[in-house]
C-alpha cells in the first residue's frame, strides 16, 4: 500500500503568483509554422485538422506583444483564463456521483474544485485497492519524477496479481499538468470496472478477458506546481518541472524517443516553449519510466487520455 501520504515530497513549492493568461483567437490564415515560430501555446484546433477554423491560443503579455510586433490580427476571447476556469469549478457537495461516492474524498469532491490533488489521488488508489483486492493491485511505482514523486500504476483484472495469457491494455492520463479532467475520466473508468463487475456485461467481460494497466498521473510534479499556484483549481501549468536554466519544464508528451525532434512544428527545440521536447529523447525521468514500463509489457491497446480540443487522435500522428 502507499506510504507517501505520511512523507514529505508533496510539500508545495513556494512560487510567485502566476501572470494573467488570456484565451486569444487567431484567424485561419495564420499558419502552423508561424504559430510554432512565435512559440504560441495552442489551446484548440491548430489549423491543420480543420483549416477553416480559427486557432485559439493561451497567451500571456509577452505573447500578445509578439503578435502585435508580427502584425498578426488577434482577438481576446477571455481576458483572465484562470479565473474563467475557476468560475466553472463545481463543488462535490453539489454533485451526486454515480460511482465513487464511497471514496474519501468522494469522486468529484477533490480539493481542487472537485478534482483530486495528487495526495488525494494516492489515497483514493489505496482505497480502491483495499476495497477490491480481488480485482485491483495495490499501487506500484514505475519510477520517481525529477522532484522525487512517484508515478503510480495499478492493474485491474480478474486475477490482478497473476500474469495471465490475456491481451494487455494501457491507460494513462495527465501528461500535461493542466488537464486533471483526464485523470478524473480515467478514475471514472476504473471505478466503472470495479463497481459494475459482475452486473454490467461490458465491465465483467473486460475484467475477465483483459489485463488493464493504469497510470492516472504521468506528470505529478507539474500538477503539484499547479496546486501551489492555484490551490482551489484552475491552474494552467502544462509541462514537468525540469530546471532549464532560465525557464522550467519539458512537455512530457513530446519527449518520447519515437520520432523525437521530427520537426519544429509538432514540438519545439526552445526551452521556453510549451511544447519543448527536451534536450534528448526520453531525457525526462517521467518518460524514461513510462518507456521502460511499456517495453516490459505487451500492450495490444493503449489509450493516453488528455482534455484538449475535443479530438480523438490515432497513430501515427507525429
Amino acid at each position: 500500500m502507499l506510504q507517501l501520504l505520511a512523507l514529505a515530497p508533496l510539500l508545495l513549492p513556494q512560487v510567485p503568483a502566476p501572470q494573467p493568461l488570456r484565451l486569444v483567437s487567431l484567424p485561419p490564415e495564420v499558419s502552423a509554422g508561424v504559430i510554432a515560430r512565435l512559440e504560441l501555446d495552442v489551446a484548440s484546433n491548430d489549423g491543420r485538422v480543420l483549416p477553416r477554423l480559427a486557432t485559439e491560443i493561451v497567451a500571456d503579455g509577452t505573447d500578445l506583444l509578439r503578435l502585435r510586433r508580427a502584425g498578426i490580427p488577434h482577438r481576446v476571447l477571455i481576458d483572465d483564463l484562470i479565473a474563467h476556469y475557476q468560475s466553472r469549478l463545481v463543488s462535490g457537495a453539489d454533485m451526486a456521483p454515480a460511482l465513487g461516492a464511497w471514496l474519501t474524498p468522494a469522486f468529484a469532491s477533490g480539493s481542487m474544485g472537485g478534482y483530486y490533488t495528487f495526495a488525494e489521488l494516492e489515497g483514493v488508489l489505496n482505497q480502491m485497492a483495499a476495497a477490491y483486492p480481488a480485482l485491483m493491485t495495490a499501487p506500484t511505482s514505475i519510477g520517481p519524477t525529477i522532484e522525487g514523486r512517484q508515478q503510480w500504476m495499478v492493474k485491474i483484472s480478474d486475477n490482478p496479481n497473476l500474469d495471465e495469457d490475456e491481451p494487455e491494455a494501457r491507460f494513462d492520463a495527465m501528461h500535461h499538468a493542466r488537464e486533471p479532467g483526464s485523470m478524473q475520466a480515467t478514475l471514472w473508468f476504473m471505478l466503472f470496472l470495479l463497481e459494475e463487475y459482475g452486473s454490467d456485461p461490458l465491465a465483467t467481460y473486460l475484467v475477465n478477458e483483459r489485463e488493464l494497466y493504469f497510470v492516472p498521473c504521468v506528470n505529478p510534479d507539474g500538477y503539484v506546481f499547479n496546486q501551489a499556484q492555484n490551490p482551489g483549481g484552475g491552474g494552467l501549468w502544462r509541462k514537468n518541472r525540469r530546471n532549464n536554466g532560465g525557464s522550467f519544464g519539458v512537455d512530457p508528451n513530446r519527449n518520447y524517443d519515437a520520432e523525437w525532434g521530427y520537426d519544429d512544428v509538432g514540438s519545439s527545440p526552445s526551452a521556453s516553449s510549451e511544447t519543448y521536447r527536451g534536450p534528448a529523447p526520453a531525457s525526462e525521468p517521467e518518460i524514461a519510466n513510462m518507456q521502460a514500463f511499456i517495453d516490459a509489457r505487451d500492450f495490444k491497446t493503449a489509450v493516453t487520455v488528455h482534455s484538449y480540443s475535443n479530438l480523438w487522435l490515432y497513430p501515427l500522428s507525429y
